[in-house]
């Protein structure tokens, strides 16, 4: 037993001395080349992909966060295709030239028209005296109707003053309402309905020869200018 154990010892220190041996010193290793600030510097760290949403609430509300973070997009419309050409355009153009006045454009003159032949003239002649013609012709029947209605006022008044006078013709004649005997108080009243019927029938007959002397200077004046009875004399 004891030589046994002899043995073994030298084995063990030969085998202790070989694994210390085999295993490098931490003095030898060789030291990793350090990287220099240049290089750290200029190298940036990639970034990280974004996240994927997880739902589809999620995925509305990015859209959304998205679409407010935007630009605002400018709509183009015909009119501002059109204000192209307006007034800032025309500015920046005018600084390198001087805009020139449109030229006015002088009126067209009308054709001159042909000149009326005789019978056109005449034509027109008679056009003419005929249309005044018929203007005379209503002025007459007016005057005519004027006339008639003042004689038949005349004619009631004179007709209302004959009953007027036989309504006392026992004991008074009408003469005396024209008399001093007006202010007799038994008569007054009578007198006073007798006179007033006289005065109208008075005036009304002036009337009537005024617009009858009136007719008779028109009837004459349409004579001399050449009209006929028809004109002149119109029923």
């Amino acid at each position: 037993m004891r030589q046994a154990l002899v043995t073994i010892g030298p084995l063990l220190m030969s085998a202790l001395a070989f694994s210390q041996a085999g295993q490098p010193t931490t003095a030898s290793q060789p030291t990793a080349p350090q990287p220099s600030s240049q290089q750290s510097t200029t190298q940036q760290p990639a970034k990280a992909p974004p996240a994927k949403p997880r739902s589809v609430a999620d995925a509305a509300r990015a859209s959304k966060q998205a679409h407010e973070s935007a630009p605002p997009q400018k709509v183009y419309r015909n009119k501002d295709l059109a204000d192209s050409t307006g007034p800032d355009n025309a500015q920046s153009s005018s600084a390198g030239t001087t805009a020139t006045p449109p030229a006015k454009s002088t009126p067209s003159q009308p054709a001159p028209r042909p000149a009326k032949t005789a019978d056109e003239i005449v034509m027109e002649k008679e056009k003419s005296f005929e249309a005044q013609g018929n203007v005379f012709k209503r002025q007459i029947l007016v005057q005519k109707g004027k006339i008639i209605d003042i004689q038949n006022q005349s004619q009631n008044l004179y007709a209302q003053l004959n009953a007027w006078s036989v309504e006392h013709h026992y004991d008074a004649n009408p003469a005396m309402c024209w008399t001093s005997e007006y202010n007799n108080p038994y008569f007054k009243d009578w007198c006073a309905i007798g006179r007033g019927l006289q005065a109208a029938y008075d005036a009304s007959e002036r009337q009537l020869a005024q617009e009858k002397a009136r007719l008779e200077q028109m009837q004459e004046d349409m004579r001399r200018k050449g009209y006929g009875n028809a004109i002149y004399d119109a029923d």
